[in-house]
């Protein structure tokens, strides 16, 4: 059984590792493909789930962690608890449905046992259908009347019936019927053909619960339909090309539906379907939406998988994408949706293919790197200082793991995964188009760890990943130290597969520890998921899959951090029980805890979003035109945008030390500061341009006025600006451009050079420690030079990182006492990052 970890950006399915085949929803900025099941995942397999929560569209080069819809988005103001829907039965019901938001219905997705039986009996399902019929008739190719709700609620039914037969019961013929006129009532209506993106956003939805019901081969003249439509107009929406993309989950999870493969042998006219398809949207190769014509591709293939009559209508249109296009040129998308199909479905010999993966993989990934003897890199392209900054990276978190987690370097029993290979992809578009072919993967995510079977002698433990290209300022593989603490987890700390320790929950350990080493204390996005939802930490620790991405990946890590914090004694006792296997003891042992840590949790959650702020009230935003040029102390005005310049202007009534600083939304923006009139790009009193959005000056001032200017290069939007008395939480890459800076460094804190000369650095070390130093960013060439006795230079130094770029590292152990870092280079260079963390 093999281990997947993976940091999820796309929906979460209630399985025991990610997400094995699938439709993939449709990223704004990159393209993915579906994967077809591994033999091992569809033996024996007589039905699939209904599918969870594919509206959580993922936009993963805007946030890697997710990003909601807004209408996904709970609204913190309603009123959305379980007893809401368990009291509520016909009409009262239906309006409770239609009047909360998404985010409310999505969240029943999870509700079990009694909760589940009283929400989603059948006659509550029967309501809710019937609703849905009603409001189909009255569509108006919109969000009138909330239809969506009632579609996501109906999906929710599905999905925990499946999951909770026991409690909710068998659905009768009765429900079949229903849902099928109901179904039937939105395609017949004239808003159906609609090309909104309104329209769209319901349509997608409405397209799942097709499959949710099952009723595939019932509404497959509807998909049939829609191939045909498509024309160049549906790209233009989001939520059109998504719902296009839905046809072919009807068609994928169509061969666990009734009636399906019979359809199909009576009506084989799908396949001709799919084949125009693609051939009308050849164009949609090298944009955003070429994975719908993939996908279509893959279905096309998947048609051997059925009747002799249907696989001899579909070979020679296999035949004739895999000539037509190439295995590594255009269409690569296509002729491997196709192969891979042949490759599983039929005799590769029949289409010339054999052997094609392992050809194509040493073509994709022809680099090899050896980290260390336990640490193998596989790569796309990467230079030899990329991978040695990665092997670093690895070799730092390895040490600070060992570190927190005490293991002694000691492998758990009958673990063999004493080696690790790393694969990486150029982007995530090449991760997507290549490592489900290599690795047999679901890649609707940011990076997976397989462990394998660790007991077997030899086995290979191996992290997939790709390089973040959509960071412009320095180099960075994707969640390399989330995935890379999974391998150490599970080496040092879970005896077993995943297989094993899932049976038990362990979720919020397995994904919270992962969160919590790789970032450490500074997560602020998780501190402040955490003050929003109120998190109760028995109910972390009961997390699975199925918790959603917050609560998985940012409740755990809280929940980590704050055992680790608090109850070290009990984090030893339950690594106990994790090390030796014994995870029915390990049950036990979170049982017995039981809610007596939640009143304390809840404590120290809100004391952390207080230290979050540096122990002051941050007010609420203000918006541009509340805030008509004039800053407030600590009241960030939020939404500022802009093509060229924006003014601001801060009466000081106290002298002493102000931070003003800019974060956040999308494009680049510069910050100057003047305390003698108003600013320009070559008048100012201080200035942060880094790129992006993340701004930062610390600035000692009198009493009186102060003038700000944030200029766009070229425009910016949807950034917040703010003059605080405490230091804001900003990445932790982020310079301070100040005055007074006297070549102390601290650590953690990165400050940014300007110079045509060398530039001299101190740091004292308070204990033993491993340093490690690094420069980034800006323009030009530098070089590093460090010494542990004296001043250091490029003639005179103990150690030295001299690569092309600015992109300069050096790892030390150092002993209490100060010790010397060297900024040099052959011309002048500008906001180069300089900065000093210690493990």
């Amino acid at each position: 059984m093999k281990k997947h970890f993976l940091l999820i950006v796309g929906s979460l399915m209630a399985v025991g590792f990610a997400q094995a085949d699938g439709i993939a929803s449709k990223s704004q900025l990159s393209r993915v493909n579906h994967q077809h099941p591994q033999l091992s995942q569809i033996q024996d397999v007589t039905e699939r789930p209904p599918m969870t929560l594919p509206e959580l569209t993922t936009y993963p080069r805007l946030k890697r962690f997710t990003m909601l819809s807004d209408a996904a988005i709970p609204n913190i103001n309603e009123s959305c608890s379980v007893t809401e829907f368990t009291s509520r039965t016909g009409r009262s019901l239906t309006d409770y449905v239609t009047g909360v938001s998404s985010g409310c219905i999505n969240k029943q997705f999870s509700v079990t046992s009694a909760d589940a039986a009283n929400i989603f009996n059948e006659n509550n399902m029967l309501t809710i259908t019937d609703s849905f019929r009603s409001a189909s008739r009255r569509y108006k190719g919109n969000k009138d009347d909330n239809i969506l709700n009632l579609v996501l609620f109906l999906r929710a039914g599905y999905y925990t019936q499946f999951y909770q037969r026991d409690a909710v019961g068998e659905y009768s013929d009765a429900i079949k019927q229903s849902s099928l006129i109901a179904l039937d009532e939105f395609f017949k209506n004239e808003h159906f053909t609609d090309v909104t993106d309104e329209h769209g956003k319901v349509l997608s939805e409405v397209l799942t619960l097709v499959d949710s019901s099952g009723h595939n081969a019932d509404f497959i003249y509807i998909v049939k339909d829609m191939l045909a439509r498509f024309d160049n107009s549906w790209n233009d929406s989001r939520n059109m090309s998504a719902s296009i993309n839905s046809v072919f989950t009807i068609l994928w999870r169509g061969q666990w539906a009734d009636d399906f493969a019979e359809h199909l042998a009576k009506d084989n006219s799908i396949v001709d379907a799919l084949k125009v398809f693609i051939d009308k949207q050849d164009y949609l190769i090298g944009t955003d939406n070429e994975y719908l014509i993939n996908n279509a591709a893959k279905e096309l293939g998947r048609m051997l998988n059925y009747a002799p009559s249907v696989q001899n209508k579909v070979k020679p249109y296999l035949l004739e994408l895999l000539r037509d296009y190439s295995m590594s040129g255009r269409g690569t998308g296509i002729w491997l949706a196709a192969a891979e199909m042949v490759d599983y479905y039929s005799n590769c010999e029949e289409y010339n293919i054999c052997g094609y993966k392992k050809k194509l993989e040493q073509q994709v990934l022809p680099i090899s790197y050896t980290c260390s003897p336990t640490i193998q890199i596989r790569a796309q392209s990467m230079t030899q200082g990329e991978l040695k900054q990665s092997c670093e990276k690895m070799a730092k978190e390895e040490i600070y793991f060992h570190a927190k987690l005490n293991t002694g370097y000691q492998p758990v029993t009958d673990d063999h995964n004493s080696a690790l290979e790393v694969v990486i992809f150029n982007d995530a578009t090449n991760y997507k188009q290549y490592a489900g072919t290599f690795f047999g993967i679901s890649t609707d995510n940011g990076g997976m760890y397989l462990e394998g079977e660790p007991s077997v002698p030899n086995n290979q433990a191996r992290f997939i990943a790709h390089e973040a290209d959509w960071i412009t300022d320095r180099f960075e593989v994707w969640n390399l130290k989330h995935e890379y603490i999974h391998y150490l987890d599970g080496r040092y700390n879970i005896k077993g597969n995943f297989n094993d320790s899932t049976k038990e929950s362990t979720i919020w350990w397995i994904e919270g520890l992962a969160e919590y080493i790789s970032h450490g204390d500074d997560n602020s996005d998780a501190i402040e998921v955490g003050k929003n939802n109120n998190y109760q930490l028995n109910k972390l620790f009961m997390n699975d899959y199925n918790s959603g991405q917050e609560r998985v990946y940012r409740g755990g890590y809280l929940a980590v951090r704050y055992m680790f914090e608090k109850h070290a004694a009990e984090v030893n006792n339950i690594l106990n029980e994790l090390r030796q296997g014994n995870f029915s003891n390990y049950a036990s042992y979170m049982l017995s805890m039981g809610d007596i840590y939640n009143a304390d949790f809840s404590y120290w959650l809100t004391e952390l979003g207080n230290d979050n702020n540096g122990g002051n009230n941050i007010g609420e935003c203000m918006t541009p035109e509340e805030a008509n040029g004039a800053l407030s102390l600590n009241t960030p005005i939020c939404g500022l945008s802009g093509t060229d310049v924006a003014y601001y202007y801060y009466y000081v009534e106290e002298a002493g030390t102000l931070y003003f600083s800019i974060q956040g939304g999308r494009g680049n923006a510069d910050l100057y500061f003047s305390n003698s009139g108003w600013p320009t790009d070559y008048r100012f009193t201080l200035t942060s341009q880094q790129q992006g959005n993340n701004e930062l000056i610390m600035a000692d001032v009198a009493i009186g006025w102060v003038y700000l200017m944030v200029k766009g290069e070229p425009d910016f939007s949807d950034i917040k600006l703010m003059v605080s008395n405490i230091t804001p939480q900003l990445p932790d890459n982020t310079c301070i451009a100040s005055e007074d800076f006297d070549g102390t460094l601290t650590a953690g804190q990165a400050v940014c050079v300007t110079s045509e000369h060398p530039e001299y650095f101190a740091y004292y070390v308070e204990d033993d420690s491993t340093l490690f130093f690094s420069t980034e960013g800006g323009e030009g060439d530098v070089n590093l030079y460090y010494s542990g006795a004296t001043w250091a230079s490029k003639d005179s130094y103990q150690q030295s990182s001299t690569n092309s770029g600015n992109r300069e590292d050096i790892t030390v152990h150092a002993s209490k006492g100060w010790v010397y870092l060297t900024l040099d280079a052959v011309e002048a260079y500008r906001n180069v990052r300089v900065k000093v963390s210690t493990y």
